[in-house]
Formats: structure tokens, C-alpha cells, sequence
């Protein structure tokens, strides 16, 4: 019994139309895949981190190991902004403090390259780190409230507390001052003003804005507080400054902080950094200009601060949310050398730490994707026989039906007698046959 095809969107068409789009894919991945192992990108890429690693540690770890660094926070209280010290209403908010940094030689995050590290160059990581402990940012209400009890749990009520905004936060500069043993020159050089936790309203998240609006540790005011409509109501996040990362080289002498320059093209203006959604929790991004870009992600634009979100904010005290944790507010500082190769291979792979696939391995897949792609191929194009195919007998079957429609009934008695003569003529020779009698007997 042949199949019957029930129209352009049956099952088979449809399964013959998505390998058709799968084989084509594959096809055209594999091409570019082969188009790719042409030029060897990976091997220029390992050659230049090779290069980086064996002048470290040739010279630059040693001179880098030579050097004594210490890092110096000056910050003001909240309301003050971006205020000098010097202003006699503003020095008493002010408040600074210093410290030691020691030499770190923990290995770095591993790479996640595709080819399994083959022919990078391994090193011996180096670089400065200390914590410096500032007070906390919570009120003194919130230091006073009693653990409640099953866990932390979200404020409803008006005395809810609330941070100022960025340009209004408690800033803090960081001074560090390096010299080259214990009688070399100090050299200094400073960091801009940055914020030390502010609070931000990010743009509600519709359908269910509360529910995502807790799942990224932020804060859903109630409307009987805010005294808004629907529409006034945001979810509040608190970012609070965790940790700083600098890089710095030596130029004639004095170390001063690398500003990264991508590409040779200049970054637009900075701009204040806004919320953005990342892992499911809001972290702020901004353009990094040039006088910032002295950072180690090239993935926050060389950025050197990182801003955590503080997941305790609008809760209770608990096990999680300890009163020892908003007691203190504790920022990791750290320095590298510029010509680190961890900072190398952060600046070839774009902060992804994957130097690609050699052109050996860029062959072997296009090769391995054209194949299935040309296999996968045959089920549309034996889709596109059968249907040819069908077409044909179905075409032949009703030229056969319309002909025999043709015939008159009328004639079917003569067609009939005709039919009986025919064979009667047919079995007259057989009778004789079996008889042994003659056409001439016969007549007789």
C-alpha cells in the first residue's frame, strides 16, 4: 500500500525540512571551520604569551619582587561627595588609614583553553595584596535588632533604612607609594574617588517584578512606604566596594599606573555606571575612559574596583546575615605588574582565557561536520525522490481511470458477446487435440 501524503506540513516533510536546516548548518560550520585552520591565530597567540613568560621570569619578577608597596585609604563620610579634606566642615568626616602589602604567589584561576594549555609556557605568578577594614554603613538601628527567628527575613515596615546615592556616598581614595628596596625613591600615584556603598533603584522586571526583584538580593519597597503607585515602585540594590585591582610599570625610573589602550582607539567618556543584570544578580557597568583603564578584567573594561551586591540589606539579623558582618566593611587592595603574562592572556583572549583550537583541530572538526552534514543531507533529498516518485504513479493511475471513464456503457453487450467468441475460437483447438479429431472430421 503506498503512503499517503497528507499535505506540505505531514510528519515526514516536516522531519525531511528540519534535516535540511541541520545539514546546512553543520555544512556551512564545517566550511568555516576549515576556512579558519588556514592562518594559525592560536599559535601567534601562544607565541606572544610564550615571549611575555620568558622575559618574566628572566628579569621583570625579580625587579617586581625587589619593590616594597604600601597602600593608603583616605575617604570622606557620606554627604560630603568628592569634598576636600582641607575644608574645615568637612575634615572632621574625614579619615584615613594605611597599610603594608605583602607578596602573594598563589597560582592563578586556570585557564580553560580548548587545546588543554599545549604549548603555553607555565610561570611563577607575583604580585601585592592587603585588606583594608573600614567601618560599617549600616545605621545604628540596624545594629541593635535582635536575630529573628527562621532565617532572614524582609522588612515591611517605615523605618526601613536607605543609603544615599552614588554622588552622595562616602568616597575613598587609595594612595600607593612603591620604592625599589629600602633606600630606593618612593614613588606615588593615586587612584579617582571612588564610592563606598550606594544604594541604586534598577528598572522593574515584568511579569512578577517583586519575586525577580528578591532573586537578585535586592529589595521590593512596599507601597504603604514608598506612598507611590505601582509604577513608582523599583527594586532597590545596595553595591558596596569589595575589592581593587591595579597594574603599574616603570617608566624612566617610576613606577606609575598602565592605562590600557585597546586597539589604539581611545573609549568614549565614562559615564555613571549604570545596573545590569549579570548571573542573576545586578552589579554596576560603566564605560571605562582611558584615566581609568589601569584595571585587571579586561571583560569591566579594565576597570579597577569591583562592586559586590549586598545580599543582607533589608533583612534581619541571622545566621546568614551575621551583626559581626555589618559591623566592618572590608576591601581587598591588590597591585600587579603590567607585564604580567596572566594579564597578557587576559589581554589576547579578551578576558576568556581560551587561546582557540589549532589549525590541526579546526581541520579534523570541519572535516568531522561536513561529513555528518553531507549524511544527514540524505534524508531531503530522499524525501524529494519519493515525492517525485509518488507523483508519477499517482499521475499514470488517474490516466488510466479517466480512459476507462471514456468507454461507452452501451457497448458492453457487444464487448461481451465478442469476449465469449474470442474464446470459444481459443478453446476449439484444445478440444480436438484431446480428441484426435481434425477440423476436417469435424465437418464431416
Amino acid at each position: 500500500v503506498p503512503m499517503r501524503d497528507k499535505g506540505p506540513f505531514s510528519g515526514p516533510n516536516i522531519a525531511a525540512g528540519i534535516a535540511a536546516v541541520v545539514s546546512v548548518v553543520l555544512i556551512s560550520v564545517g566550511l568555516s571551520s576549515l576556512s579558519a585552520s588556514r592562518e594559525d591565530t592560536r599559535g601567534k597567540m601562544v607565541a606572544d604569551y610564550d615571549r611575555r613568560v620568558e622575559s618574566w621570569d628572566v628579569n621583570e619578577r625579580a625587579r617586581f619582587a625587589s619593590l616594597e608597596f604600601n597602600v593608603t585609604a583616605r575617604w570622606t563620610a557620606a554627604g560630603t561627595g568628592q569634598g576636600s579634606c582641607s575644608n574645615a566642615s568637612i575634615a572632621s568626616r574625614c579619615g584615613s588609614t594605611w597599610r603594608v602589602m605583602d607578596q602573594v604567589m598563589t597560582s592563578e584561576k586556570p585557564f580553560h583553553d580548548e587545546e588543554r594549555g599545549q604549548g603555553l609556557l607555565h610561570y611563577k605568578p607575583l604580585k601585592f595584596q592587603s585588606s583594608i577594614t573600614f567601618a560599617g554603613y549600616y545605621p545604628a538601628s540596624e545594629l541593635q535588632r535582635l536575630p529573628s527567628q527562621g532565617g532572614a527575613r524582609r522588612r515591611r515596615t517605615r523605618e526601613r533604612p536607605t543609603l544615599p546615592r552614588r554622588e552622595g556616598a562616602a568616597h575613598v581614595t587609595f594612595t600607593f607609594s612603591v620604592r625599589n628596596g629600602s633606600r630606593g625613591k618612593w614613588s606615588t600615584f593615586s587612584t579617582l574617588p571612588l564610592p563606598m556603598a550606594y544604594s541604586e533603584v534598577g528598572p522593574p522586571q515584568n511579569p512578577s517584578p517583586e519575586a525577580k526583584c528578591r532573586s537578585d538580593q535586592g529589595e521590593w519597597p512596599h507601597s504603604s512606604i514608598e506612598g507611590g503607585s505601582f509604577r513608582d515602585r523599583q527594586c532597590l540594590a545596595v553595591h558596596r566596594l569589595e575589592r581593587i585591582c591595579v597594574q603599574v610599570h616603570q617608566a624612566n625610573g617610576t613606577w606609575k599606573l598602565h592605562r590600557m589602550v585597546i586597539d589604539g582607539v581611545t573609549p568614549p567618556a565614562s559615564q555613571r555606571p549604570s545596573s545590569q543584570r549579570r548571573r542573576g544578580h545586578w552589579r554596576p557597568q560603566a564605560l571605562t575612559p582611558p584615566a581609568e583603564s589601569y584595571g585587571c578584567l579586561p571583560k569591566d573594561g579594565w576597570s579597577p574596583h569591583f562592586y559586590g551586591q549586598d545580599s543582607c540589606w533589608g533583612h534581619e539579623i541571622s545566621d546568614r546575615c551575621t551583626l559581626e558582618g555589618r559591623k566592618s566593611h572590608i576591601v581587598s587592595v591588590m597591585v600587579r605588574n603590567a607585564n604580567d603574562p596572566f594579564l597578557r592572556a587576559e589581554e589576547l583572549t579578551h578576558g576568556t582565557m581560551n587561546f582557540g583550537l589549532s589549525p590541526a583541530s579546526q581541520r579534523v572538526d570541519g572535516i568531522a561536520l561536513l561529513v555528518v552534514g553531507l549524511i544527514i543531507c540524505i534524508i531531503p533529498i530522499a524525501r524529494c525522490c519519493f515525492r517525485v516518485t509518488s507523483r508519477g504513479s499517482a499521475g499514470e493511475e488517474e490516466q488510466r481511470s479517466f480512459s476507462s471513464a471514456r468507454e461507452d456503457p452501451r457497448d458492453e453487450p457487444q464487448r461481451h458477446s465478442q469476449s465469449q467468441e474470442q474464446q470459444a475460437q481459443q478453446e476449439m483447438p484444445a478440444r480436438a487435440q484431446v480428441y484426435g479429431v481434425g477440423r476436417e472430421d469435424e465437418d464431416l
